[in-house]
């Protein structure tokens, strides 16, 4: 694991800078970050009179987002083994030395989770970062990787996983962490799980074969809807209950290729986003599905779409009614752009209530993120429960590199 210095200059107007870099012994292809635990070091602030006493001294917890990384490879056998090559006394099977021999070794898969505890910015180090270069945007943050707190080896590669998502602050939970393989606790045992098929059918097909479905989600608010997309161009929304045939279909007509990614938004419940790699992301209204909201270029094919986590906060207006129109991270969604790098994007007619009745133009690209030298399939959220100090942490797959870097640059707006 090798552990980079931070570099605080942007290459463009838009483009984020890094704040901190590590290259992982495999592929990296999954980053999901967790809520803030505290951990069990004490903080203590206050203020220093002229005799340098500390007054109005409190204590709090440092906060620790946990940020687990999923790696995946395959391991190919050698293609081929030489008569020459073997040991002595060995049988030569009538053939010369020096002749390749097939081998019959299979490929093998391997891969692991590495968890890392990025610490909660504190004010002082931040104050101390800002003063030591004045070009410094107030909205950097310290947070640094580290070493792994734990490594956990799978038979396996890790295509993705994700934490348990439940945002209470006050009153956290212990957070669990699940793989296509396992369920993994606060202190990384194994738990058993059991896994329950309930429905299945073919939802996407290609020349008369099933199509590789590379997405699918419930749609928030209604556990009878789900939504696929896939290789065949298309999203299908679909009731369970009735999977003969979907209850909407969009295809080639919007999709100029295959569908990657779906993302529910946390707290608008018929508001989704959609990924494709035609390097477009899709807002879409469930309740007028035949065309989207907004569309999106985000230069590079959609792998996975992240809302601001501060969405989860359902906010409360003045008579005590559940309204996001306090939220103006309503509208913020980080993408894994593939070849393209990841961005920020800022759909600005969602801080209200939900969309307007009409498309609007108001969606941009508020930052870029390109120092990824391969494809970003991993990208997420470091958020403290504060907006000050939001970071993002991404990983990339051939070059095995991982970043947290500042997502709002010099020039962009919080």
């Amino acid at each position: 694991m090798a552990n980079m210095s931070k570099n605080k200059h942007c290459n463009s107007e838009c483009e984020s800078p890094w704040l901190d870099r590590i290259v992982t012994p495999l592929n990296a292809c999954s980053l999901e970050t967790s809520l803030p635990i505290s951990s069990h070091t004490p903080i203590t602030k206050g203020t220093r009179d002229s005799s340098n006493r500390v007054i109005g001294r409190t204590e709090e917890r440092r906060r620790n987002i946990p940020l687990v990384i999923g790696c995946y490879q395959l391991n190919e056998p050698s293609p081929s083994t030489k008569e020459s090559d073997k040991s002595w006394g060995e049988e030569d099977d009538g053939l010369e030395k020096g002749i390749d021999i097939p081998s019959t070794k299979k490929s093998s898969r391997s891969g692991e989770l590495r968890l890392f505890m990025i610490p909660q910015p504190s004010e002082s180090l931040l104050h101390s970062t800002l003063q030591s270069d004045e070009n410094s945007n107030p909205s950097y943050s310290p947070s640094k990787f580290g070493d792994p707190s734990h490594i956990l080896g799978m038979e396996s590669g890790v295509l993705d996983g994700k934490w348990r998502r439940k945002l209470d602050l006050k009153h956290p939970t212990s957070p669990l962490f699940a793989t296509a393989f396992t369920l993994i606790d606060s202190e990384f045992n194994d738990t058993q799980v059991e896994i329950l098929e309930t429905h299945r059918w073919d939802a996407h097909t290609m020349f008369g074969c099933p199509s590789e479905v590379w997405t699918c989600s419930f749609l928030r608010g209604d556990e009878n809807v789900v939504m696929s997309g896939a290789d065949d161009c298309s999203l299908k929304i679909w009731d369970i209950r009735r999977t003969l045939r979907p209850t909407h279909k969009i295809g080639d007509t919007e999709f100029e290729a295959g569908v990657t990614a779906i993302s529910c938004h946390p707290n608008l419940s018929n508001i989704f986003a959609v990924g494709s790699y035609d390097e477009k992301i899709r807002i879409f209204d469930h309740r007028k599905i035949d065309e989207p909201l907004w569309r999106v270029s985000v230069g590079g094919g959609v792998w996975r779409i992240k809302w601001h986590p501060s969405c989860w906060q359902i906010s409360t207006d003045r008579n005590g009614d559940d309204c996001s129109k306090c939220n103006v991270h309503n509208g913020k969604i980080l993408v894994a752009a593939m070849h393209g790098g990841c961005r920020i994007l800022d759909i600005l007619a969602l801080e209200c209530c939900g969309p307007t009745t009409t498309i609007s133009d108001d969606a941009r690209v508020v930052s870029s993120f390109t120092a990824h030298e391969s494809m970003a399939y991993g990208s997420d959220w470091l958020w403290f429960g504060s907006n000050a100090n939001d970071s993002v942490a991404s990983c990339s797959f051939y070059d095995r590199q991982a970043f947290i870097w500042n997502p709002y640059p010099m020039g962009t707006a919080v």
